[in-house]
This record gives C-alpha cells, structure tokens and sequence, in this order.
C-alpha cells in the first residue's frame, strides 16, 4: 500500500496492511518542461525522504516534512519539518524526537498568524496501537519561533491510530483522517473522521464502520462553503475498492461513490479537492482501463467519471498524490512510477489535464530530478509548480522541485 511515507513503509512496511490483513528525458507529445531541483536531501540533521505537500508562506517560503534525518533515535531519524527559502536554503524548524514526541510527520498546514500544524503517523505516548509500533501518532503545532506544541497524542481506541491528512478552515479549527480506530473491534476500528477546534478541543466526527462503510480513510480532507467535509477510504466499499464520501456538520456520512476496480479506480490514497462547483476530483493507486491507476471526477450527485487512465509506461503510473485545480480548472499531479527516467519501474511523472480531458505528460523524472513522488504538487501565482520526490536526487534521499505549469 502506497499511502505513507517511503521511510515508514521501509522501516515497518505497510502499517495499515499489517493491521488490516537533474537529468529529464522528454516523452512524446509532452512539453519542453524543465525540472529545476530547489533542494536535495542528504539526511543527517536535515533530514531526508520528504512525505508531505509544501506549504506557502510569505515572501516565496515554502514548508515541508521529511520522513526521515533529523535528531538520532529511530533508525534514520524521525523526521523534520522543515523552511526552504526561494534561494533554496533549508532550515530545519523542529527534528522529532524518538520518546514522546512525533514520528515521520506526513501532513502539514499552516494558518494566518504562521503558525504550523502536522500529524505524525508515528509517536506520541499511545500504548494500544494494533500494531507494534513506537505510538499512534500525533496531531502538533510549531509556532514561528519554532517551538513544538503537542496538540494530540493519539491512543489507538476510540480517537483513532494513524493520522494522515489534514485540513485548516478560517478559525483554525483543524479537520483530518486516522487510518484506523475510532471502535474496538478485532482490537483495530477502522479509521476516523476528527476536528480540533482552535480552542483545543479533540472529537472523533464519525467512525468508519468497515465493509460497504469503507475503512481506512487516508489523504486530505475537502471542505465546502456549507461545512461539509468530502474524503476517500482506501478500501471496503462495495465493491470493496474503496469509496468517496461526504461528511455533513452534524455527523451524517454519505458514501458518494464505491469503486469497482477495472476499469473504474481502485483503493484511492490521497483523499480529493472541491472545485466551485461542488465536484471532487482525486486519484486512485490502482484500477483504471489498465490497472495503473486513475484521475477520477464525483459531482454532487455523486456520479463518478474517469477522466484518465494510466498505462504505467511514459504516461506514469500508481499516482499516490492527489490532484490540484489552477484558476482556468486544469488538474495537475504526479505519479509515483511510471515515466522513462533510469529508476526501477520509472520515477514518476508530472502530468496535467485539461477541462476537456486532454492529458500531457509535463517531465518524465529522471534519477537526479528526485523519484517516487507522493506528495500533492503547489503551483505559486507564476504558474510555477513546486513538489517533492520521496526517494532519488544526488543523496539517493529525494528533493524538493519546480518546473513550470502550463
């Protein structure tokens, strides 16, 4: 399962699945895109194999994770969170720590006063994990003089195991997803919906009840104008492909859409974004005409449609990222593999699709570009886009890049 970090997946393999059962080489068609590398990770005190989607701040900031490097302690480091100045000079603003505090932080936002908030998918002094792990996870705040706040530590019953994914509304009131948890039952639950309000207070929105409910909500959650949130499951459903769903504020969950594989989508990762009109769009790892994956479209009504399907060679493949919308409704995102770069099974692509549906191949990765990208790209107001590669670049522990939109 791709839906965390490379260094997590290396370090304990597939948590949830445990639980649960700067070269380019151009494609055809595609643009004469050119892949800038802003950064590459060399480990050590700052950190390597980024997880999370960047951030803006002021004055062309930007602000990420990394899942491993950092302080000592848990093999490789447990991971930063780290600035990158528009020269391409990092900071490290807080390194987790192996007792109590967060481990391979793999989500990140930040609110107007610039304040940080995060979820680590390990960590934390929770002792009931479903799995032998170093705790639950934990939900944090770094203020911007840098000091570390745990908001959450996550105890692996009720309030869920597992946080990935996170999203800020404009009273700070924070909104995101547990992979697991949230009930006991088979000693697990099945993932969670939860909010922190700005004054501190945790609740569990809705638990997932598993088979045709869904189980393992993963990725960012969506919200609308009205207050209702949109997300994805990675499994169950029915078929039993995962699901998107809607949230209401008084607690009532809605599965919109099932997949059912081929040629549908399959097991969706990265949760969706919303566009003005009320439609999601979103990724799945798997399904689609070949089995690569898809970029997908839910309507309000809940009508779903595959906008496009990978074919796992130039054109990318087993996208774990999301997607994002610019001004003008085109979708950009990455793929993990794929593409014709020297990595094993590809390094990945960046693509864009058009509101008519048309689909360009923007770079193919090549090993100095960084590879294995997972995380959702950020397009500044340049028409610059901005992303991470979770593995490869000159350290062999990923970058941070950019290359123009379209």
């Amino acid at each position: 399962m791709h839906g965390i970090s490379a260094t997590t997946r290396a370090r304990f393999g597939s948590i949830f699945g445990a639980a649960l059962l700067a070269a380019l080489v151009p494609v055809a068609g595609a643009s004469a895109a050119v892949v800038h590398v802003v950064h590459a990770f060399a480990g050590g005190s700052g950190g390597g194999n980024p997880g999370a989607s960047l951030v803006p701040g002021r004055h062309g900031m930007l602000y990420g994770t990394t899942g491993s490097g950092g302080a000592d302690g848990c093999g490789h480091g447990c991971g930063t969170v780290f600035s990158l100045a528009r020269d391409g000079t990092l900071s490290v603003l807080h390194a987790f720590q192996p007792d109590g505090d967060g481990i391979d932080p793999v989500a990140l936002v930040r609110d107007g006063a610039g304040n940080l908030y995060g979820v680590t998918v390990q960590g934390g002094d929770g002792t009931d994990c479903p799995v032998v792990i170093s705790g639950c996870g934990t939900l944090f705040k770094i203020a911007p003089n840098g000091t570390e706040t745990i908001l959450h530590a996550f105890q692996g019953g009720t309030d869920g195991t597992f946080p990935y994914g996170l999203n800020i509304d404009g009273a700070g009131n924070l909104y995101g997803v547990t992979g697991l948890g949230g009930f006991k039952k088979h000693n697990r639950g099945f993932g969670t919906v939860f909010e922190m309000t700005a004054g501190g207070a945790y609740s569990v929105l809705y638990a997932f009840q598993g088979g045709t409910d869904g189980l393992t909500p993963s990725g960012n959650l969506a919200r609308d104008g009205a207050g209702n949130l949109y997300g994805a499951t990675t499994d169950a459903g029915a078929p039993t492909h995962g699901t998107v769903f809607k949230l209401t504020p008084g607690g009532v969950k809605t599965t919109l859409h099932a997949f059912g594989g081929n040629p549908d989508g399959s097991g969706p990762q990265a949760g969706v974004v919303i566009d003005g009109a009320g439609k999601l769009y979103g990724t799945t790892t798997g399904g689609g005409a070949s089995g690569h994956g898809a970029v997908f479209k839910v309507d309000a009504e809940g009508t779903e449609s595959v906008l496009y399907s990978f074919a796992g060679g130039a054109d990318g493949g087993s996208p774990e990222a999301g997607v994002i919308l610019d001004g003008a409704g085109n979708l950009y995102g990455d793929t993990y593999l794929g593409g014709t770069g020297g990595c094993p099974n590809g390094c990945g692509v960046i693509f864009a699709i058009a509101p008519g549906g048309t689909e360009t191949t923007l770079v193919s990765l090549g090993k100095r570009d960084g590879g294995y990208p997972g995380s959702n790209l950020f397009l500044n107001a340049n028409g610059l886009l901005f992303g991470t590669t979770s593995g490869m670049g000159p350290d062999g522990l990923g970058t941070v890049f950019r290359l123009p939109g379209l």
